[in-house]
């Protein structure tokens, strides 16, 4: 069921419609909320959207998941 809604996120984007992906990912999360790529797609979401904090918190929660994601970690270290 989680993907269903992980997959949504990306007709939202498509369509434009960032603060509605923001929910739908929250919602795939609360489901699977160990899905390292969910997190760094909604990252990349929120910081379209400027929210600077929640994106920082989505990719602290990729290295906690994925201590070697490498681009997660290059971006951290650029906020």
């Amino acid at each position: 069921m989680h993907k269903l809604w992980y997959e949504k996120v990306f007709f939202l984007k498509a369509w434009e419609r960032g603060n509605e992906a923001i929910r739908v990912f929250n919602k795939s999360l609360e489901l699977d909320p160990m899905n390292a790529k969910a997190w760094y797609e909604k990252e990349l979401r929120s910081k379209e959207l400027n929210m600077e904090e929640e994106a920082t918190r989505c990719l602290k929660k990729v290295l906690e998941l994925e201590p070697t994601h490498t681009l997660a970690r290059h971006k951290l270290k650029q906020m």
